[in-house]
């Protein structure tokens, strides 16, 4: 009933994972953590290609020592970026071409 889409959980009501991805970077901005993991795995659960999805769930994971999870997702969306010519765009990544997400994923892991 009434207008759940205004709401933090009306936005993630649905089958769509950039709308929990996006739910995932309102919850991280404003410092709710286990909330944000929570909204990234169910992005990744309904698109286990989701290449943004992963690196955020590993910059995350990293911020709270997690790191055999974090380099685990970073791995993932690695391996994911392979799929992509370093000039393509990586989806919702506001522009970040692979090539570049590609090498500040590295750059991530050479400090795990």
């Amino acid at each position: 009933p009434g207008n759940k889409g205004m709401t933090p959980q009306g936005v993630a009501d649905n089958m769509n994972p950039a709308n929990h991805f996006l739910l995932a970077s309102i919850y991280k901005e404003t410092g709710i953590h286990d909330d944000a993991v929570s909204s990234l795995r169910k992005a990744i659960y309904l698109n286990s290609d989701f290449i943004m999805a992963y690196y955020t769930l590993g910059i995350l994971l990293l911020g709270r020592n997690n790191r055999k999870d974090a380099e685990k997702n970073l791995n993932t969306a690695l391996s994911l970026l392979k799929k992509y010519s370093s000039e393509q765009f990586v989806p919702e990544s506001e522009g970040i071409p692979a090539g570049r997400l590609t090498e500040i994923i590295e750059s991530v892991k050479t400090r795990l």
